[in-house]
């Protein structure tokens, strides 16, 4: 596994945002999450008015700041997803498959690729559906 975490300011967090209706949760393997409740990159939507459709996005957090980057694009090619947010200065590039796991839980294993203004981020992750 690489990994810029300690160099780049990434964090891990604790809980979902309040501001986000969490869809996935990834960090670096599902003990982290299930076991210790680590979340280094949440994704969902959120949504914003009666007027407007929910706005899918990702959630990281960097040098203690939370960073909302908004949903650009997805595909698939083989049976890898690709799906790409842009914020705050950053562009996220989330890579996975998805699986299940011995209990029948869905399940991602992947990485993720931050880029942004002075440093360039990659970090293997593991993933599930959230349900915090």
């Amino acid at each position: 596994m690489y990994s810029c975490l300690h160099h780049t300011g990434l964090q891990v967090v604790r809980e979902s945002s309040n501001l986000l209706k969490c869809e996935k949760i990834f960090a670096d393997n599902l003990a982290a999450i299930d076991e210790n409740n680590e979340i280094l990159l949440q994704t969902g939507v959120v949504d914003t008015t009666d007027e407007h459709p929910p706005i899918r996005t990702a959630i990281i957090h960097i040098d203690d700041k939370e960073v909302f980057l908004i949903f650009e694009r997805s595909g698939m090619k083989n049976a890898e997803i690709s799906e790409v947010y842009k914020g705050g200065g950053y562009k996220l590039t989330l890579t996975y498959e998805q699986g299940s796991s011995k209990y029948g839980r869905t399940i991602y294993n992947g990485k993720f690729l931050v880029e942004g203004t002075a440093s360039v981020i990659e970090h293997e992750v593991a993933g599930r559906d959230c349900n915090l």
